[in-house]
C-alpha cells in the first residue's frame, strides 16, 4: 500500500493482518539511579507502576480504531536478578556496546535506564530511552526523557514514554512500506501525544514533535507515489 496525499486521519480504517510475531513489543527496565531516598524510591516504584499499567491502557486506547497486533502485545518487563531485585544498568549493559548487543539479542522494544531528580519540591523521571535500530530519522540511538511524578501528565498515555513507544513501535512494523496505514497511525497518535507534553515540557514536547513530523514526512517520501 502506498502513502498519497490522503490526510492521516482518513488512515484510520481497521487494518488486519495475520501476525507480526516477531515484533518487538517488551519495554526492558532496569533499576534507575538516585533512589536510595524514601522519598526517590517511592518515585520510581510509581513510575514502575505507571508503565505497568499505561502500555495496555495505551494499546487499549489505540486498538478502538485500528488492527495492529503487536500493539496489543506491549509491556513492561522488569530486568531481575535471582533474587527478584530490579538489576543496576552496569550489570549487564555498562557499555554502549553492550546496551547494543543487549537489544538485539533480547528483541526488547527498548531498554530503559535513567535516574530521578528532584526540582522544587516536584520528583521528575528521567529516562535514557534506547531504542537502537528503531531510531528513525532521529539521529541517534537513545533519547532522554522527563516525566514528573505529579500533575496531569502524570497516570495518563499523553507523556513522553508513550510517545517515544509508539516511534519506536511505528518503526519496528514498517516493514519497508508492508504496513503503511498503520506505521502512519501510529506517528500520528504519537504526534498528538507530543503536542500534549509541549504544554508541558516545551523544549522536550518540541523535540518529540519535531522527531515525529520528520518521521512522518520520511514516510510519505520513501512510500509515498
Amino acid at each position: 500500500m502506498r502513502l498519497s496525499n490522503i490526510a492521516l486521519p482518513l488512515l484510520l480504517f481497521v487494518y488486519a493482518i495475520s501476525a507480526w510475531a516477531e515484533d518487538r513489543t517488551e519495554l526492558h527496565l532496569f533499576q534507575y539511579g538516585r533512589t536510595n531516598t524514601d522519598q526517590q524510591n517511592t518515585a520510581f516504584l510509581d513510575f514502575r507502576d505507571l508503565l505497568t499499567e499505561n502500555l495496555p491502557r495505551l494499546s487499549a486506547e489505540l486498538s478502538q480504531d485500528i488492527t495492529i497486533p503487536a500493539l496489543s502485545h506491549l509491556s513492561l518487563k522488569p530486568v531481575i536478578d535471582e533474587n527478584g531485585e530490579l538489576l543496576r544498568p552496569e550489570t549487564r549493559i555498562g557499555s554502549l556496546e553492550d546496551k547494543r548487543r543487549y537489544w538485539l539479542q533480547t528483541g526488547a522494544l527498548s531498554v530503559l535506564t535513567g535516574h530521578i531528580r528532584q526540582q522544587e519540591d516536584v520528583p521528575y523521571v528521567y529516562t535514557t530511552f534506547y531504542w537502537g535500530e528503531l531510531s528513525g530519522p532521529y539521529p541517534d540511538e537513545m533519547i532522554t526523557l522527563k516525566l514528573p511524578i505529579v500533575g496531569e501528565s502524570f497516570d495518563s498515555t499523553y507523556d513522553s514514554h508513550s510517545v517515544a513507544t509508539l516511534y519506536a513501535l511505528a518503526q519496528e512494523i514498517k516493514q519497508d512500506c508492508e504496513n503503511v496505514a498503520a506505521t502512519a497511525y501510529l506517528l500520528s497518535e504519537a504526534h498528538k501525544r507530543a503536542k500534549a507534553v509541549t504544554g508541558d515540557l516545551s523544549e522536550l514536547g518540541a523535540e518529540l514533535e519535531n522527531m515525529i513530523v520528520t518521521a512522518i514526512d520520511q514516510l510519505r517520501s520513501d512510500c509515498g507515489d
